[in-house]
């Protein structure tokens, strides 16, 4: 923002991260920041804005901004978020997101441009993000817990079967995400 010296929009999901983009442009820049979302309709030099608020104001607002950040821009291909996008007149658009692939293979890069940065989260580990570590443990069954969770990993497994999903792709987690909220069968297998 500071390198490109335009009017900026940066453009979230939730008010929770609203709330996170606003404080931390406040201790970066130290002057008023804009809100569009939850109840505000402030807009400054930076506004940060909800991509619901997006879409509502974006006919007034495609021309008042000079570069658009769009976190979490996996969510664009939904028809009114990519609208808002293309409303948008920044000539400098940055998108972050870090679970890029779509399930869908809906296409957001017409409205952001392509992937032009990426690192994997064993990169950011303990620098970026707190270091982890992997650890398996086993937990003792009696005979009725087995049965019963044998028997849930068969509705989980059904299902991962006839929506041919791979958990070891790397999409698959997505795509089981996606897939399970659809329908009672996919809700009782995330269960």
């Amino acid at each position: 923002m500071a390198s490109r010296k335009r009017s900026t929009l940066v453009v979230v999901p939730t008010l929770d991260l609203v709330n996170q983009w606003y404080d931390g442009l406040v201790a970066a820049f130290g002057k008023p920041i804009g809100l569009l979302g939850g109840g505000y309709h402030e807009v400054e030099d930076i506004t940060v804005s909800t991509y619901d608020s997006a879409y509502i104001h974006m006919e007034r607002l495609g021309a008042r901004f000079g570069l658009v950040v769009v976190d979490e821009c996996h969510h664009l291909p939904s028809a009114s978020y990519a609208l808002a996008a293309k409303m948008s007149l920044a000539p400098f658009r940055l998108g972050l997101s870090a679970t890029p692939e779509r399930t869908d293979e809906r296409d957001y890069h017409d409205t952001i441009g392509p992937i032009v940065f990426r690192r994997d989260i064993t990169e950011l580990a303990g620098d970026y993000l707190a270091a982890y570590d992997v650890v398996r443990l086993t937990v003792p069954l009696s005979p009725e817990e087995r049965a019963e969770y044998e028997a849930a990993r068969e509705v989980y497994k059904s299902f991962l079967r006839a929506n041919m999903i791979r958990m070891s792709e790397r999409d698959g987690w997505q795509r089981f995400l996606l897939l399970s909220s659809q329908s009672d069968t996919g809700r009782r297998a995330f269960l």
